[in-house]
C-alpha cells in the first residue's frame, strides 16, 4: 500500500479483492440466454428451466426484468410465426417493470411506481418466482434492462425525458 494512503496510527483500508469472472456452480463455461417473463408463465418456471437445460445446456440466464419493447417481452410480433412452444397466440405487450417495484425508491420522483409495473402477467415477479428455482439448479444470471420507453404509456413522461439542442423532448429519459 503507498505511504499517501494511510499515515502512521491509522488503520490501512481494507482492500478489495481481485475481481475474477464468474463461472456457473458446476464450473463449466457460462452458457447464458436472454429471456423474458412471458417463457415462464407460458410453461411454468419448472418446465422452462427443464428445457433450457436440457435442450440447451442453458447455465446462465438473462432474464428481461424491464422493457416495454415487444421483441424481449412478448411471444412474437404479429404476423410472424410463433414458437413451437407455450401459447400459440399473439399477445398485447404494455411492458414494463416485470418483477416488484419498490415505491420507496421513486419517493420525490416524476415517476409514480404504480405506473411502471407491466399489468400483462399479473403479479408473477420474474426475480423472485424464478431465481431460487434456478439459483437451486447451479444456474447464475445477470438482470436485462432494456431502455426502451413509451411515453405515451408512462405519465409524467415528459419531466424526464432528454430534451435536444432545439428544446423538443426525446424518446429516452435523461
Amino acid at each position: 500500500m503507498p505511504a499517501a494512503a494511510w499515515t502512521m496510527g491509522q488503520t490501512p483500508a481494507p482492500q478489495a479483492p481481485a475481481r475474477r469472472a464468474s463461472k456457473p456452480a458446476d464450473g463449466r463455461k457460462p452458457v447464458g440466454i436472454q429471456i423474458g417473463a412471458r417463457s415462464f408463465v407460458d410453461e411454468g418456471v419448472e418446465k422452462c428451466l427443464d428445457a433450457l437445460q436440457d435442450k440447451g445446456a442453458v447455465n446462465w440466464l438473462l432474464p428481461t426484468v424491464f422493457t416495454y419493447g415487444r421483441g424481449l417481452a412478448g411471444r412474437q410480433v404479429p404476423g410472424r410465426p410463433l414458437p413451437d412452444h407455450g401459447g400459440q397466440e399473439y399477445d398485447e405487450i404494455h411492458g414494463g417493470s416485470f418483477t416488484r417495484v419498490h415505491p420507496e425508491f421513486y419517493a420525490g420522483s416524476a415517476i409514480n411506481p404504480k405506473d411502471i409495473r407491466a399489468p400483462e402477467l399479473g403479479d408473477f415477479d420474474i426475480l423472485s418466482d424464478v431465481t431460487p428455482k434456478a439459483r437451486a439448479r447451479g444456474m447464475r444470471g445477470s438482470l436485462l434492462f432494456e431502455e426502451v420507453y413509451n411515453p405515451r404509456l408512462l405519465p409524467n413522461f415528459e419531466r424526464i425525458a432528454e430534451v435536444d439542442v432545439y428544446g423538443r423532448s426525446g424518446r429516452t429519459p435523461v
